[in-house]
């Protein structure tokens, strides 16, 4: 655990992407105009999404509040920035596995090339399209390559999604 930058006494980031806030004592004031002491007792924070699947989570300070990103929290305090990176990877795709070990520094350009060359999009959907042929969906731990036309049928399993669509390029350009 590690105290999170600008919160210090506050909150605190693991290096697993979990946050929590710290046992704290404080001055308040109370409705007579005078002070006394509250104890507060830490608990982990919750984590949501913030829509696009990142993690976040709030952080409140001088009665501001402030969302931040799970991911970028780890990165910031447990993982080394050399070549001074603005952008944060995960390796395995899952954006809410904040693992130190699933995060690195990248710049824009490695970021998007990585995801290019790395990312299989999986498609859920098998809508027909005008030609009658359907998407290669995944199913179980295959890929699955279903092209309905008058003159063409087939629906056939491959382990990989490159040779699905190797095998759909050349049944289609036939």
């Amino acid at each position: 655990w590690k105290d999170i930058k600008n919160y210090e006494g506050l909150y605190q980031i693991s290096n697993k992407g979990n946050v929590r806030s710290v046992n704290r004592v404080y001055f308040q004031k109370s409705s007579h105009n005078t002070y006394m002491y509250k104890k507060y007792k830490g608990k982990m924070l919750a984590k949501t999404d913030n829509g696009n699947g990142y993690l976040i989570v709030h952080l409140l300070k001088n009665g501001k509040r402030k969302p931040c990103y799970v991911h970028r929290l780890v990165a910031e305090h447990f993982i080394l920035n050399p070549n001074n990176y603005n952008e944060v990877n995960h390796k395995d795709f899952n954006k809410k596995n904040n693992n130190i070990n699933n995060l690195e520094w990248v710049s824009r350009k490695i970021n998007v090339n990585y995801s290019i060359k790395n990312m299989q999009k999986e498609k859920t959907k098998c809508k027909a399209s005008s030609t009658g042929e359907k998407y290669i969906t995944k199913k179980n731990n295959y890929w699955r390559l279903n092209i309905q036309r008058k003159e063409l049928k087939i629906d056939k399993l491959y382990k990989t999604y490159d040779e699905a669509l190797q095998a759909k390029e050349m049944m289609l350009s036939v």
